[in-house]
């Protein structure tokens, strides 16, 4: 009699947890790669600096500085892209026609303070390529508009006319 007990016990612990497994909700490829991206934004942001300074010198010159160098930054590459391919996010090239471009990061701070951008979306934000005049900014598709615009505002003459 204990031996069915426990017969029957077992295989109800083995069909919920079966269960469990069929109808746990799955998420989407879009909310899987948002969440990877998030994450590793997270993690970069957390490094030390010294591991920050060996990553972007691999990135740089490709060679190894460190055993681990940039696979965060590998891994945030590789999500960005699949948000990308997804349609999340786009990424627009903006050539500054007065100035550096680093006038687009006072942009990326104005509309952090105007909050144009829901924070939620902002997180999604990224500009690089500062390199000369040009800034490559990757946002959310709906976002895009706000950013250009915001870019568009940043790039004024030295006198402010």
């Amino acid at each position: 009699m204990r031996k069915r007990v426990v017969i029957v016990l077992v295989a109800l612990a083995i069909a919920g947890g079966i269960a469990a497994l069929v109808f746990r909700p799955w998420e989407s490829q879009l909310q899987y790669h948002k969440r990877k991206y998030l994450a590793a934004r997270e993690r970069i942001a957390q490094q030390p600096l010294w591991e920050r300074t060996a990553s972007q010198l691999s990135a740089a010159t490709g060679l190894p500085f460190s055993p681990d160098a940039g696979r965060h930054r590998k891994t945030f590459e590789r999500h960005q892209e699949e948000l990308i391919r997804l349609g999340y996010l786009e990424r627009r090239e903006f050539t500054f026609t007065h100035g550096a471009g680093t006038r687009g990061f006072v942009a990326l701070n104005r509309a952090a303070v105007s909050k144009s951008i829901p924070i939620a979306r902002g997180r999604f934000a990224v500009m690089t390529g500062t390199v000369s005049n040009i800034v490559i900014l990757t946002a959310p598709r709906e976002d895009m508009p706000v950013w250009a615009e915001l870019l568009r505002q940043a790039d004024v003459p030295e006198n402010g006319k």
